[in-house]
């Protein structure tokens, strides 16, 4: 108790692995904001597709200036 500062003992290699996902999964939902999350990821994946945008031109945009030393 006192290193940990709690009464609660889990041994989680005496869990099979689904349960121990299961508990994860649960107590990581438990502390996520819903709302924020949906919006994080719709910028997440607004910003891949900027990047993968970016890839797509790269040699035509990076080509003039890979020979330029600062």
């Amino acid at each position: 108790m006192r290193e940990f500062g709690t009464q609660e003992c889990w041994e989680l290699d005496a869990l099979e692995p689904t349960m121990i996902d299961q508990l994860l999964r649960e107590a990581i939902e438990d502390r996520v904001d819903a709302k924020k999350w949906r919006a994080a990821k719709a910028r997440e994946r607004k910003n891949k597709s900027v990047l993968a945008a970016v890839l797509q031109r790269w040699d035509a945009v990076a080509g003039p200036v890979r020979g330029r030393r600062r």
